[in-house]
Order: C-alpha cells, then structure tokens, then sequence
C-alpha cells in the first residue's frame, strides 16, 4: 500500500507498507514401514511473517523518454521465521528383553527473528508505448540495524512396559544485528482517465523479486533417548541464519491525480 503527494517541481514523499504472511504444514501420521513393521508418523508447521514500512522523499524528472522517480527515507522492518516438529513411532521389542511395544515421542522447534530500522533507497522508471500501456521497473536498497534473536528447542521421550525416559535441551542467542535487503520489479502498467475527474486509474502486472539478508546468529539443539540398546531416537533443532530469496509475480492498482 502507497501513499504519496508530488508537487508541480517534482519534489514529494510517500509512505509505503508492505506485508507478506506464509505458513505450510506436512503431516503423515501412523504409517506402518514396509521393511521393519514399526508405525511412525509425523506433524511439521512451518510460519513466516515479514513487514516492512517507508517514510521517504521523492524527486520526480525525466530522462531520455523516461519518466525517473528517485526515493530516500526511513525504513522500519521486520522478518519472523519459525519452524516445529512432533513425531512418534511405536517399535516392535524383541523377545528377548520382553517383547511388545516402546512408544517413542520427540518434537522440535525453532524462532528466528529481527527487527530494526535503517535507511532506504529506490530508482524507478516508466516509459509509455501503444494502447495506452506503459513499460517501467523499480529498484530498491535498504540497510537496517536492529537485534536478532534466535531460539531452538528438542525432547525426546520413549515409554516400554518396563519404564521410560526423556529428554529435553534448548539453545537462545539474542544480539545486535544489520541486514541489507534489495528489490525488483519490472513489468507493464495499462491505465486511463476517470470521467468526471482529473484522477487516472491504473492496474499494473510485473515480475518481482526480493532478497533480505543474512541475520547473524543461530542456536543448534539436540536430544536423544534409547531403550535397552536395541533402538532409540534423536531429535535436533537449529534456528535458521540463511537469507531469504522471494521470487514472484505481483499485481496493483491505484489512482493518480
């Protein structure tokens, strides 16, 4: 979402805001294996929140048929990831140490987090062709500072007719962070004038990618259980550190006057 005013000298400032909220879970619970006859399954969940807001300048003028606007400003953002796991799987004993059954349980989960603000900066073009369609791309920069935490956590439990155990570990990281992101967005944009009005409607389709950075820190955790020494199970977490690519097509509309 956009807001902007230009005066008549091309000078001007905008606000913007930006939100992208994702999340995808995989379950398959209570599948028997082909080889070894135990039941396994598993739930994952997985949930991404990113938001970022600009309060900038702008300065509008042409240049070899393009029609450039050129932004500088404060941009605030924020970049949530997290990640959890639970499994279970009920294990054939040997008879052996007792026969019937042990009954293992694990789960893992993981947070990675910054927020900061920081500076932020676009080059943006448009030219118009036929039919009332104009060509033009965008480009931006921005550069933040904040604090980045990062959390992990594992158990593991495992329950026979002749007892149990479990195990529980976690890992926390929290620092002072900077991360750069960096955008594009090239397509066509068709638009005409509303009757009655000065205003002019537009609905633009483009091609649109965005990278955000890197944070710096990351905790690793793991826990393990076993029954008799015949089985047992590990579960480990680790918060993730890596960048973020997003690749896509968008669509807009909106109004000028």
């Amino acid at each position: 979402m956009w807001l902007g005013f230009v005066n008549d000298c091309g000078w001007g400032a905008q606000v913007r805001y930006w939100e992208l909220n994702s999340s995808a879970t995989n379950t398959d619970l209570f599948t028997p294996q082909l080889i070894t006859g135990d039941t396994t399954g598993f739930n994952a969940a997985n949930t991404i929140q990113m938001q970022a807001l600009d309060i900038e300048a702008i300065r509008n003028f042409c240049y070899c048929d393009w029609n450039v606007t050129t932004s500088f400003g404060y941009r605030h953002a924020l970049r949530d990831s997290q990640g959890a796991m639970n499994f279970i799987a009920q294990v054939d004993r040997p008879t052996i140490i007792g026969g019937q059954t042990a009954l293992y349980s694990g789960a893992s989960s993981s947070i990675s987090k910054f927020e900061g603000d920081g500076l932020t900066f676009s080059l943006a073009g448009s030219r118009p062709t036929c039919y009332g369609i104009d060509l033009f791309w965008n480009m931006r920069g921005s550069c933040l500072w904040g604090n980045s935490y990062s959390s992990s956590s594992a158990a593991a439990a495992v329950g026979t007719p002749f007892g149990g155990a479990n195990f529980t570990t976690g890992a926390v990281s929290g620092k002072s962070d900077d991360i750069w992101i960096g955008e594009l967005q090239a397509g066509a944009q068709w638009s005409r004038c509303l009757p009655c009005s000065n205003a002019r409607f537009f609905l633009r389709g483009a091609f649109e990618y965005q990278y955000w950075g890197s944070t710096s820190g990351q905790t690793f955790a793991e826990a393990g259980v076993f029954d008799s020494g015949v089985s047992g199970m590990y579960v480990s977490a680790s918060s993730p550190e890596s960048s973020i690519n997003l690749v896509g097509f968008a669509l807009s509309s909106g109004i000028t006057w």
